[in-house]
């Protein structure tokens, strides 16, 4: 059962134009001309823009809004060499940040790179989004050779004072030290300028990819350096093991080593379509239909003996009391369910029940009828322990209720990861009910897709891999916009037998 990871930012765009991308992100861009106006009366564009994309070592995208009185605005930029995740983080860190901060009435997409694509459309931006695409690749090759030629300089740098070793030693003790030996499958590199113990510049990077984690490594190193006045940057260490001082043969071997682990690890993941399901897809959105009719308030109800389960890794067996508000859910298709809000114990709030019932209610409406057919309560749970993480989400061993403590479904890819997680353990719920699934031919598909997976998680079990799967069949069979080609071919190579198992077992799939 489960889940599940960590939620990040994001909410849903407003205004009047955007297209899927092939990687799955929306960009849409404004088309208010009042706001225009006050970007380009304060020459955001020219003086804080500008030079941000001269510096930018990727495509280099800006997000704007302004307030409903055009008396506050503000803005997020972010640069990448992935376009995808340009526009993720610098719409994220908007919406996220600056929409609540300043009371922006959305986030618009107003630049890629020297461009302003403001109140242009779809045509225009795909044309300048290919043109910087292509213009990135040039970019990076002169990136890299100029890289490779300060690596050579730092070689045969001057070296590091005994005041500058210390330091150093102290920077890797508290960071990619205790990094390097929590996460011992992963490269990690530190880098260091120097020129006294009062002025220094690091960079330590970690990550599945030799070459890349190193490179990024110096290259912050050198941006971090060179603002203090210090040229050059030296390899201080590799993994959990200073190298600095040591030979170029001792330095090899460990290379050596780390990248047999890492194509190891590399070759062991390759039977899976993504590691962690959809969750860097836009699968699900508020805007999309619903089949929700109305929500009714029952009664105060209080439940003895309820699973209580505020981290992925607690057992199964703690239980409460469950003190929550009841409601019924309708729905289309003369579908209910019942909608139970926990409260805490004297701390009543039926508003904010009520406005958790109704949201988890309409996402609840835009699962497929099949699935909502046989689940009977929705659990929303009041206990999140893991208050730095998302909360999780459970289904009963043969009990038809969906159990939720997740947090942050709100924003623009939480919601989707929410609703993702929905229908992973609605789809629990349906594959106990034999009469639904058989399970020999669920083996049988499995056994046909010769052990490719949906996803990492699919790997721990047959119950995983069903849900997995049906989570992954839906959003390939009828939410394959938001997925980019690439995993959506692996998908299809992966798992056709099991998306087939699933395509013929002719669900009542509206309203997808």
């Amino acid at each position: 059962m489960k889940k599940i990871l960590g939620i990040i930012l994001l909410s849903l765009l407003w205004c009047n134009s955007g297209f899927a991308s092939e990687a799955g992100t929306i960009r849409e861009t404004g088309t208010d001309q009042k706001c225009f106006d006050i970007f380009e009366r304060k020459k955001i564009f020219e003086e804080k823009f500008l030079p941000k994309v001269k510096i930018s070592e990727g495509i280099f995208v800006t997000y704007v809004g302004c307030n409903k009185y055009y008396d506050d605005w503000s803005w997020e930029y972010a640069s990448d060499t992935d376009i995808g995740k340009a526009h993720l983080k610098a719409h994220g860190k908007c919406d996220s940040e600056q929409k609540p901060k300043y009371n922006l009435m959305g986030c618009h997409l107003f630049s890629i790179n020297e461009i302003i694509v403001w109140g242009k459309d779809d045509a225009f931006v795909k044309k300048v989004e290919e043109e910087v695409n292509a213009g990135l690749k040039t970019k990076l090759v002169k990136l890299k050779t100029n890289l490779d030629k300060k690596q050579k300089e730092s070689a045969n740098a001057k070296p590091l004072t005994e005041s500058c070793i210390r330091r150093g030693t102290i920077l890797f003790t508290k960071g990619p030290k205790p990094y390097a030996e929590k996460n011992k499958n992963n490269a990690v590199f530190m880098y260091l300028g120097c020129k006294s113990s009062a002025t220094w510049g690091y960079s330590w990077e970690g990550g599945d990819d030799l070459d890349k984690v190193k490179e990024k490594s110096l290259r912050n190193c050198l941006k971090y350096s060179e603002e203090k006045g210090i040229k050059n940057c030296h390899l201080f260490s590799i993994g959990n093991k200073i190298v600095y001082g040591k030979d170029a043969a001792f330095r090899a071997e460990i290379e050596e080593k780390l990248n047999k682990k890492l194509a190891k690890k590399k070759k062991g993941g390759a039977d899976y379509a993504q590691k962690f399901l959809l969750w860097d897809n836009k699968v699900f959105s508020k805007k999309d239909s619903t089949t929700f009719k109305k929500l009714t308030f029952n009664e105060e109800k209080t439940i003895s003996e309820v699973n209580k389960r505020v981290k992925y890794s607690a057992n199964w067996k703690t239980k409460k009391i469950f003190r929550s508000f009841s409601f019924t859910a309708e729905y289309e298709d003369n579908i209910t369910v019942e909608v139970l809000v926990e409260y805490e114990k004297d701390k009543k709030d039926f508003e904010k029940a009520e406005e958790k019932a109704l949201f988890y209610s309409k996402m609840y409406g835009q699962m497929p009828d099949f699935l909502k057919t046989y689940n009977n309560k929705i659990y929303i749970h009041n206990d999140f322990a893991e208050k730095k993480g998302t909360g999780n989400a459970w289904v009963m061993h043969k009990k038809l209720e969906f159990h939720t403590n997740l947090i942050n479904c709100q924003n623009f890819l939480g919601y989707s990861r929410c609703a993702v997680i929905m229908v992973h353990e609605l789809g629990h719920v349906i594959e106990k009910l034999t009469k639904v699934i058989s399970p020999s031919e669920w083996q049988k598909a499995r056994k046909l897709d010769k052990k490719k997976y949906a996803s990492k998680y699919a790997k721990k079990n047959s119950h995983e891999d069903f849900a997995e799967s049906i989570t992954a069949w839906i959003a390939v069979r009828y939410k394959s916009d938001g997925i980019n080609k690439s995993d959506l071919t692996k998908f299809n190579e992966f798992i056709p037998n099991r998306l087939k198992f699933f395509d013929e077992l002719n669900f009542n799939m509206h309203p997808l």
